[in-house]
């Protein structure tokens, strides 16, 4: 068990870390250009762990919903790090988070239950979400609110990703997830 939480910690922090260097990356070259090679990395990383876990491909309809995450994840990180690029990482960082908030929706949906810490997050979730989000100045409102719109379809996205994971997850983990990053490093190559 702790090395599952060890190695779950690890997984956060680097995708934090990843998501931070990109946005900052993407005020230097095209969020384009970041994209693609995000994608491609991820896509690389995913053959190499499906090669070594060598574990054939389950024969699971489910995993045609990682197919959808990978089209879905592709533009809802390019709405991230143009929301990056555009706007103050203080202002897209927990509007963004709220990504966190559609898988809730959807348990809930299911007809699964919020626990009262469960509720208390995301009350949280949604204060923080609408106080980032708080009107600013008229100088800086027009590149604000762009990025705020960018980091709120950047959520939407990315939370629809996670609850297509999810789903896929069920017939195979491993697999769903480098089944969404093939999908989505190929769409990066072809856009």
């Amino acid at each position: 068990m702790a090395l599952v939480m060890t190695v779950a910690a690890l997984a956060a922090v680097s995708w934090g870390i990843s998501d931070f260097l990109a946005g900052l990356l993407a005020r230097r070259v095209p969020v384009l250009t970041v994209l693609i090679g995000s994608k491609v990395a991820a896509m690389l990383l995913a053959l190499v762990v499906i090669a070594v876990r060598g574990v054939p491909l389950p024969h699971d309809p489910r995993l045609a919903l990682s197919i959808a995450a990978g089209l879905i994840g592709l533009p809802a990180m390019g709405l991230l790090y143009r929301a990056m690029r555009d706007g103050s990482l203080v202002v897209v960082a927990p509007v963004a988070a709220g990504a966190a908030l559609v898988p809730v929706v959807w348990g809930l949906l299911q007809g699964e239950r919020l626990g009262f810490l469960a509720g208390v997050g995301v009350v949280i979730g949604l204060a923080g979400v609408t106080m980032a989000s708080w009107p600013v100045a008229a100088a800086h409102r027009r590149t604000h609110r762009s990025a705020q719109w960018c980091a709120l379809g950047a959520a939407v996205g990315l939370g629809v990703y996670f609850v297509l994971l999810h789903e896929a997850g069920a017939a195979d983990q491993i697999w769903a997830t480098a089944i969404a990053r093939i999908t989505g490093g190929v769409l990066a190559l072809f856009s």
